[in-house]
């Protein structure tokens, strides 16, 4: 299992992270464990099991298939303008710096 990362004292934690924690350890995407640090507080460590692997490979091609199409429509907006004759693919003024 790849390990994820250390949760130190459960109340110290956003509500919202204990939330999708749970809901993530529900889905069977991660495990947990509790665990006595070198400064003898509790923390509960997690890790990624193999259901979680596959689910973030899954996650990683999606986002890489989204970044290939976003990437394929700038390029087309780039070449049109650029056979319209405009040198950049956005207006300057969306990138001028206001003082």
């Amino acid at each position: 299992m790849d390990y994820l990362g250390i949760s130190e004292d459960q109340d110290h934690e956003d509500g919202g992270n204990i939330e999708a924690k749970g809901r993530m350890e529900q889905a069977g995407w991660i495990a947990a464990s509790w665990r006595i640090t070198e400064n003898n507080r509790r923390a509960r460590i997690y890790h990624l099991t193999r259901t979680g692997q596959k689910r973030l490979s899954e996650e990683e091609a999606r986002r890489d298939r989204l970044l290939e199409a976003v990437g394929k429509v700038l390029r087309f907006v780039y070449a049109r303008r650029i056979c319209h004759g405009l040198a950049s693919p956005f207006p300057q003024h969306h990138f001028a710096l206001k003082s």
